[in-house]
C-alpha cells in the first residue's frame, strides 16, 4: 500500500511539472548545473575541433570551469588545431571573410596556456592586426578581437600598412561609436540586442577605469534591464526568449563583478537572468535553445556552460571568464615539469641495484614511476611542485656473503689456476 502511495505521489509530481511547464523541476543550484553541463560537454564533445560548435567554446567552458576531462583531451585539441592549419595552407578555414575564426581559436588556446604569438611557428594574432579585416564583420569582429588580445594581454603585432594597424583603443572606439541612442548595442538595425550588448560588456570589463567606457557600461546595463522579460530572461532579436541570450547576460554581469542572481536591476517578478538560464537545462545536463526545445541545442549547451563557468568563477573570487592571467603559460609549466622529473629521477643517482634487496628496489622504482606520472598529469606549477620526491629511506641493503660463503670460482679461472700450477711443477 505504501509503495502504491509513493508511486502515486511521484506520478502526481511529474504530472504537475508537465502541467506547469517546470523545465527546471530538478532544481539544481548554479554549481550543480555547471557541473552537469560540463559533464555533458565532455561526453558530447570527445574530440573538439576548430569550429564554433563542438570546438573552441566547449574547450573554453571546460578549461575555465576546471572540468575533469580525459587524459590528453586538451593536447588532442591543440594537435587538431595544428593539423587544421597545416592542411589549409597555414590559415584557418573561413578566416578570409571571418577573422572571428582567429579570435575564437586564440581565446581557447589562451585558456590552455598555449602561445598564440608563436603557435606551431605561426602568429595567430597577426591576422587580427588588420583593422579593416577585423571590422569587416562589424561590431562582432571588433568585440572578439579585443577579447582575444586581452585574454593574456597579448601584444598586437605590427603590420606594414600603418593605416590599418589595430590598436586596443581603435577597437574600443569602433565599438563605442556603434552605441544605440538609448544605450546598448546591436549587430544591425536599431533595436538593442541582448546578446551583442552582453558581448560588448564582456569586452569592456577590463576597461572600467575609463570614464567613457564606464558610462557606456552603465547605459548598456540600463538598456538590458529595460528589455528584460518579466521572467528574468531575454528575447533574441527574431526568435523570442532563448537560453543563449540569458547566458551572455549572465557571463557579462559576472565579468563585471555583478551578481546576476542578486542585483536589484535584474530582479524581475518571475526571476533573474540566472534563473531564466537554468530553466532551459534538461536532466541530462544539456540546454535547450528556445522554450520549445528547437534550435541548436549543442550551441546552447556550450554557451550556457561558459556562462555558468563565468558565474562560478565570480562566486569563488577567481579571474573573469576571459581574464586568463591566472593561466600558467605552457612553456613555463613544461619547464617546471622537466625540472621536477629530473629531481625525481636523480633519487637513484650513484646507487647500484645489486646493493639492495629486490623488494625494496622494486618499491622505490614504483614510487618513482608514480611520481613522474603525477608530474605529467599536473595542471599547474603549484601542482607540479606538490608532487613528493621519493626517498631512499625504504631501501634495504642486500646481505653480503662471508668469504667462506662466496660462490665457487668460474670454470675458466679454475682452468687458468690449473695451468699455472702444473707449469710451476714442470718448471721445477
Amino acid at each position: 500500500m505504501k509503495a502504491c502511495s509513493k508511486r502515486a505521489l511521484a506520478l502526481f509530481a511529474a504530472l504537475a511539472c508537465i502541467l506547469t511547464g517546470a523545465a527546471a523541476a530538478f532544481a539544481q543550484t548554479p554549481a550543480e548545473a555547471c557541473s552537469a553541463v560540463l559533464v555533458h560537454l565532455t561526453a558530447n564533445v570527445p574530440a573538439p575541433v576548430v569550429n564554433s560548435v563542438g570546438g573552441e567554446w566547449a574547450v573554453l567552458a571546460l578549461a575555465r570551469g576546471n572540468a575533469a576531462v580525459p587524459s590528453g583531451y586538451y593536447d588532442g585539441y591543440v594537435s587538431r588545431v595544428k593539423q587544421t592549419l597545416r592542411s589549409n595552407g597555414g590559415v584557418l578555414p573561413s578566416s578570409s571573410t571571418r577573422k572571428t575564426e582567429y579570435s575564437r581559436v586564440v581565446i581557447a588556446l589562451s585558456a590552455l596556456g598555449e602561445d598564440a604569438a608563436n603557435f606551431d611557428g605561426r602568429s595567430l594574432l597577426l591576422p587580427l592586426a588588420n583593422f579593416g579585416d577585423v571590422t569587416a564583420q562589424g561590431i562582432n569582429g571588433a568585440i572578439y578581437a579585443l577579447i582575444a588580445f586581452d585574454t593574456r594581454d597579448w601584444e598586437i603585432p605590427a603590420i606594414a600598412d600603418s593605416a590599418q594597424q589595430v590598436t586596443r583603443q581603435r577597437l574600443i572606439e569602433f565599438i563605442l561609436n556603434r552605441e544605440l541612442g538609448g544605450g546598448g548595442f546591436t549587430q544591425a538595425g536599431t533595436a538593442v540586442s541582448a546578446e551583442i550588448t552582453a558581448m560588448v560588456l564582456q569586452a569592456f570589463a577590463p576597461y572600467q577605469s575609463d570614464a567613457a567606457i564606464q558610462a557606456a557600461t552603465g547605459r548598456a546595463l540600463a538598456a538590458l534591464s529595460n528589455m528584460q522579460l518579466e521572467n528574468g530572461g531575454f528575447g533574441h532579436d527574431t526568435e523570442g526568449e532563448t537560453s543563449e541570450s540569458a547566458a551572455q547576460v549572465v557571463a557579462a554581469l559576472a565579468s563585471l563583478g555583478i551578481d546576476p542572481a542578486a542585483d536589484t536591476r535584474f530582479a524581475k517578478p518571475g526571476g533573474n537572468p540566472l534563473t531564466a538560464l537554468l530553466k532551459f537545462q534538461k536532466p541530462n545536463g544539456s540546454f535547450d535553445h528556445g522554450a520549445a526545445g528547437t534550435g541548436n541545442t549543442q550551441m546552447a549547451a556550450e554557451q550556457a556552460a561558459c556562462a555558468l563557468a563565468a558565474y562560478d568563477r565570480f562566486q569563488n573570487g577567481k579571474t573573469a571568464l576571459y581574464d586568463m592571467s591566472d593561466v600558467t603559460p605552457k612553456t613555463q609549466l613544461d619547464a617546471a615539469k622537466a625540472d621536477r622529473i629530473a629531481a625525481v629521477r636523480a633519487v637513484t643517482d650513484g646507487l647500484r641495484q645489486a646493493d639492495y634487496t629486490a623488494e625494496s628496489w622494486s618499491a622505490l622504482q614504483a614510487a618513482i614511476t608514480n611520481a613522474i606520472a603525477a608530474v605529467y598529469a599536473a595542471a599547474s606549477i603549484d601542482a607540479v611542485n606538490a608532487v613528493a620526491i621519493p626517498t631512499i629511506g625504504g631501501l634495504v641493503l642486500r646481505p653480503q656473503p662471508k668469504w667462506w660463503e662466496s660462490p665457487p670460482l668460474p670454470a675458466f679461472l679454475h682452468l687458468i689456476l690449473r695451468v699455472l700450477f702444473f707449469g710451476w711443477i714442470w718448471m721445477r
